[in-house]
């Protein structure tokens, strides 16, 4: 049985697990029964980085995910007053999934199906144990279920998207509530031969279409923003990236890690600043998610907030826009970026070291992204013996840009490590990511290209049922 080594403690009324490890990726939070919660890495789900549990309730807490009866229990028995060395085994394969459904739907960039991303997650949570997530979610469900099935029977479809359907839609079927989609799962048809062309082209442009966007566009150093202006555009005061912890992905359209997508304007009054950014392609400027957020501006060495302003979304309802108060510093002297309103502003990343790590948790978001795609293509693929071929020549140039954005982001904390005091407590921190990030590169990107990561169905999908990306 495979173990993760970290340190066990009680802390007031819960107790706390960490390993002696960290995400490469970004850490992703499972809430268990009983207000428990687990965190892995978003590149490794069956690994566990952390939990918490209360210190009395019930006993079965973290046994079902980790697939040892008893684990809670002798936690409990074990933690006291002084901290201790403790394993963790790796947590169930229902569990593991239900963390990557939630992983792929909170970071993965690139556009996505979101009901059939809600359904996915009900699904993986009622495999691990919340029998009725997905029965909350059906009455809201009928027209994404009748939109997969019309998808599947309009043309052939690869057996690796329609088995999942098939699968989906047997398990809106209960005793109590015989599913309506009982004969469409008898009509669609498994294992067809074919490949979803269409959208394998559109996933191997997706993940390098940006090069070129990005040579001609201000580039980042660290994450600073660059200030410059032209005759044609002598407003321009320069371009911020998104911190992706502050907003979550597909909000705003992604066109690459080391392209920002915040756009700063001098207006006529010098003490204020217009934000822009552009929605993704497929974001509701009305949804909870668009009308949720705040624009803020920082010092820049400091990383003190100095003002707090609401987007709105502009009359081409494709971009929101901010009015920011200087307070009476200098433009130059500030930093700009975007929050959900529900996230605490003084988790703002924008001095020096965070503007870093925040570089580094966008290359890192998009050579996860990278291998993601690479699988996808290849399982769409899989059928035709032509396709894939072409598959594989797509796969292999994704995997080297991932391993290229994997080794920017660990040159990026090498150099901030190495201009740190040898004293500086966050040391520990960057080698244990930097240890992550090798991993993630040995674990992801050395297998043979044509091994295949579990993938959800939203990924197998265009982001609409009838649209290609």
């Amino acid at each position: 049985m495979e173990v993760i080594a970290g340190i066990l403690a009680r802390s007031n009324d819960r107790i706390e697990w960490v390993a002696a490890r960290s995400a490469a990726v970004v850490p992703v939070e499972i809430h268990t029964r009983g207000a428990g919660a687990v965190v892995v890495d978003a590149a490794l789900t069956h690994c566990p980085l952390a939990w918490s549990i209360p210190a009395t309730g019930p006993d079965q807490l973290l046994d079902d995910a980790v697939g040892m009866p008893g684990f809670t229990s002798s936690v409990r028995a074990a933690a006291g007053d002084h901290a201790l060395d403790w394993d963790t085994p790796v947590l169930a394969a229902a569990w593991a999934h239900l963390a990557e459904v939630i992983a792929v739907r909170r970071w993965l960039p690139r556009p996505m199906n979101e009901a059939i991303l809600e359904l996915e997650q009900a699904l993986a949570a009622t495999q691990a144990g919340d029998c009725d997530a997905l029965t909350r979610l059906l009455p809201m469900a009928d027209t994404t279920l009748d939109d997969l099935v019309d998808y599947c029977r309009s043309d052939n479809r690869p057996s690796a998207v329609t088995e999942r359907v098939v699968e989906l839609l047997k398990a809106t079927s209960t005793p109590e509530r015989p599913s309506p989609y009982l004969a469409a799962i008898a009509s669609l048809t498994i294992g067809n031969a074919v490949a979803d062309e269409a959208l394998i082209r559109a996933l191997a442009q997706w993940g390098g279409y940006d090069a070129d966007h990005q040579r001609s566009n201000i580039a980042l150093h660290a994450g600073e923003t660059r200030t410059t202006s032209t005759d044609s555009d002598a407003d321009l005061l320069g371009y911020a990236p998104i911190d992706p912890i502050l907003v979550p992905a597909r909000v705003f359209e992604w066109r690459g890690a080391d392209v920002p997508e915040l756009r700063l304007a001098r207006t006529s009054d010098p003490d204020r600043v217009t934000l822009t950014a552009r929605l993704a392609a497929h974001c509701d400027p009305f949804s909870e998610e668009a009308e949720n957020l705040l624009a803020f501006a920082t010092d820049a060495h400091s990383g003190h907030l100095i003002s707090v302003s609401p987007m709105t979304v502009m009359n081409d309802l494709s971009t929101l826009t901010a009015a920011m108060s200087c307070q009476g510093h200098p433009p130059a002297s500030l930093r700009f970026g975007v929050t959900s309103a529900d996230t605490l502003v003084d988790t703002t990343r924008t001095d020096l070291t965070g503007r870093t790590l925040v570089r580094a948790d966008r290359l890192m978001l998009q050579a996860w992204a990278a291998v993601r795609h690479a699988a996808t293509i290849l399982q769409l693929a899989a059928p035709d013996p032509v396709a894939l071929a072409t598959a594989e020549y797509a796969a292999t140039a994704l995997r080297q840009q991932a391993r290229s954005d994997a080794s920017a982001a660990n040159h990026a904390l090498r150099v901030l490590a190495r201009d740190m005091d040898h004293a500086d407590p966050r040391l520990v921190h960057l080698d244990a990511r930097s240890a992550a990030i090798r991993e993630f590169v040995n674990r992801k990107l050395t297998a043979p290209v044509s091994s295949v990561d579990a993938l959800t169905l939203a990924e197998l999908l265009p982001p609409q049922p009838a649209d290609t990306l």
